[in-house]
């Protein structure tokens, strides 16, 4: 409480004020107004109605409470919202790994199978190109016997 005196220069009176703090609770203000003449006057109550601190206060902290959500739900949507893009985009790379390694495979296997097709023909040309020398050596003979043969006749 405080007190504090006042002369006002129309009436020369001093008045003593006392003032209650309102912040929790709902108080009255009391003020005592003492003249010089020793007349006293009526003490003046006054009931401050919807001052305590809740009732002055609670829309605000209501609002900010509010905000607070907002701004919190903002967070964790976001934050959901990111998780989930992550773990799509990581969906979407490791599928494109997985079909790029599948269609490595493919071609892989197609290299090897025309490697295998390569390495037969070869081995068939190989045969084939010792057949044909073995053909060339046996006509040979032949013809050597044949003209043997022809030069002995006579």
């Amino acid at each position: 409480m405080k007190e504090r005196g006042k002369v006002t220069p129309n009436t020369k009176r001093t008045v003593k004020i006392m003032e209650i703090n309102d912040l929790f609770d709902e108080t009255t203000e009391k003020n005592e107004i003492k003249t010089t003449d020793k007349v006293e006057q009526k003490e003046i109550r006054v009931k401050l109605k919807n001052k305590t601190w809740w009732k002055r206060n609670h829309y605000f902290f209501l609002s900010w409470c509010a905000i607070l959500f907002i701004t919190v739900l903002i967070f964790i949507l976001s934050s959901v919202t990111h998780r989930r893009y992550n773990s799509l985009h990581e969906i979407s790379i490791q599928k494109e790994y997985q079909k790029k390694l599948y269609e490595d495979s493919i071609q892989n296997n197609k290299d090897s199978i025309k490697n295998e097709q390569i390495k037969l023909i070869s081995s068939e040309v190989s045969d084939i190109d010792k057949i044909i020398r073995e053909t060339n050596k046996i006509i040979r003979r032949v013809e050597k016997q044949i003209k043997d043969i022809g030069e002995n006749d006579f």
